[in-house]
């Protein structure tokens, strides 16, 4: 899924790019050497559309509700375990 337009620089004005983080974040991240990839041109910065849409992506965490199912299950067995040791 495409959030910014590839081939489009933005602005660090552009209301979008809210979606990344505060004017002030990305300017700390960019003194940092860290966030999206950008351009300086002069005294303006720009950010390309894709690298935007690949830093999203390298952030994508994916779940597996299987997993969670069994860390639930280990709880539940867990706490089954020590109600039993404490009638023992």
């Amino acid at each position: 899924m495409q959030r910014f337009e590839t081939d489009r620089y933005y602005p660090t004005t552009d209301p979008d790019l809210r979606l990344i983080g505060t004017r002030g974040t990305m300017a700390i991240w960019r003194h940092e050497g860290r966030g999206p990839s950008y351009v300086r041109l002069g005294g303006k910065v720009l950010y390309r559309g894709a690298d935007l849409n690949e830093w999203l992506d390298e952030r994508l965490v994916k779940t597996d509700m299987s997993a969670r199912t069994s860390l639930k299950n280990r709880a539940d067995l867990q706490a089954g375990e020590r109600a039993d040791a404490l009638c023992a």
